[in-house]
Order: C-alpha cells, then structure tokens, then sequence
C-alpha cells in the first residue's frame, strides 16, 4: 500500500510504494510527487499511481507478452482473412469463406 508524506518545505505530498518485477521477483521503491497539497487526494493520487506502475510491471511478464503475441499473430490472420482455426456452425463443419 502506498504512503504518503510531505518533504521539509514543500507544499506537495509525496509518496512510496512497492512494485515488484514478475521476471526476478524482486520489489523495487517508486518515490514520486502526487503534486497535491490535499492530505486526502494526495492519498487517493498515490493509489493510484501504485495500481498504474503494478500494471505496468505486469505488463512485461513473459505471459503478458505471449498474449501480445498471440493478439498480433490473430490481428495478422484477420487483415489477411486467414484463419488458424476452423468456424464450426450448426450448418457446416467447414470454414466460412470471409
């Protein structure tokens, strides 16, 4: 969970959190500005934040990027109207002609 506080002198909150790499394992500290002077949005902003840098960590995973892959290759057969896998209808056990 994120913590929030305020540095000497300065009128925004910061706040710090852990993500940790879906590749070592390892937690690694993100420090940054809310860039609010409110206690209360400061909080909600660093939430936030966390959820954001959680998903982005996870988005480098090796399965994340498998399925970017599979989505691509999918994208791919679509443009090109060539399908890996059969249509299968109630009518016909052939594929359609797109």
């Amino acid at each position: 969970m994120a913590s929030i506080y305020k540095r000497p002198e300065s009128k925004t909150w910061q706040c710090q959190f852990y993500v940790k790499d879906p590749n070592t394992g390892e937690n690694h500290k993100v420090r940054q500005s809310t860039g609010k002077k409110n206690k209360v949005a400061a909080r909600k902003a660093a939430a936030e934040m966390e959820r954001k840098a959680q998903v982005i960590m996870r988005a480098d995973s090796p399965q994340a990027q498998q399925v970017q892959a599979i989505f691509a290759r999918v994208g791919v057969d679509i443009e090109r109207e060539r399908f890996s896998v059969p249509f299968i209808s109630s009518n016909s056990t052939t594929s359609p002609s797109c």
